[in-house]
């Protein structure tokens, strides 16, 4: 990510028509490469490190939630 550059808002636009603006978040985007693998862009918007650890405690939560890790913690 090019170190000149923040994120000021992140611009979510539905189904509907409805458009809503993110000015505090994180937006994930994924690029298809060779052979099955895939390529994450992740672009914060006006989070601290202790956010970010919340949103990744939030991810993994997420995942036992729903089965991703068999039990494993």
């Amino acid at each position: 990510m090019d170190s000149k550059r923040n994120v000021t808002s992140i611009q979510v636009c539905f189904d509907n028509g409805d458009v809503e603006n993110i000015t505090r978040g994180l937006a994930i985007s994924f690029e298809e490469g060779k052979d099955d693998t895939y390529k994450a862009k992740f672009l914060p918007c006006n989070i601290s490190g202790a956010e970010m650890e919340m949103i990744v405690n939030s991810v993994i939560a997420l995942g036992n939630v729903i089965g991703m890790f068999d039990g494993e913690e």
